[in-house]
């Protein structure tokens, strides 16, 4: 999907959202949940940290300037500030991600442990801006794993309702609408079944 058109649809759902031109290419969606630190819900850029480092990069700088600068942009923008998610590796075994997660969580301010929902497949990483760490999901893979045991609209009920919508504290996950996902005009297109 083209720049123009990611932009559209993080428009359509919030015309205010912080956008970073710097690093265009890093914008893989947006989010409509819970502002931790502002208490509100609104639509914010998602922007994939490692892709932004990258961007980053090609100008020259060191790693460190690339992720000092990074941490800066859109810092200030509050409910509307991006978001940016470090994948995880897809090789990374669930053991060592939770140990992982574990020591995050142990070496933060509040010591709070990450909120982990039981949708393996949708998770993407973990989310960093706007308040301590916590995980990012996606939206459509959410949806299709509920399918294998509701109808689609059900599903999209449920998490709009129980999962996009709830607010279980600072480290309340992320659900992230992937850009990759989306066609057409408006926010959301149904995700089709794979047949195989």
């Amino acid at each position: 999907m083209e720049y123009e058109d990611r932009v559209l649809h993080l428009r359509e759902a919030n015309p205010d959202a912080t956008l970073i031109e710097d690093i265009a290419e890093a914008l893989t969606g947006f989010t409509l949940g819970f502002h931790p630190v502002a208490h509100t819900r609104t639509a914010r850029a998602v922007y994939d940290k490692n892709r932004a480092m990258y961007e980053l990069s090609g100008w020259g700088w060191s790693m460190q300037k690339c992720l000092m600068h990074l941490h800066t942009l859109g810092k200030d923008q509050g409910e509307h500030a991006p978001i940016y998610i470090y994948s995880f590796d897809s090789a990374m075994e669930e053991e060592t991600r939770d140990q992982m997660l574990a020591a995050l969580a142990d070496k933060s301010e509040n010591k709070e442990p990450f909120i982990q929902y039981p949708y393996e497949r949708a998770l993407l990483g973990l989310a960093m801006g706007c308040g301590p760490a916590r995980l990012a999901y996606d939206y459509h893979e959410i949806v299709l794993e509920l399918m294998g045991d509701m109808e689609q609209e059900a599903a999209e009920e449920f998490v709009d309702f129980n999962t996009a919508g709830g607010y279980l504290g600072v480290r309340t996950p992320e659900i992230v609408f992937q850009f990759k996902n989306l066609e057409g005009p408006s926010l959301w297109t149904p995700p089709q079944r794979s047949t195989e």
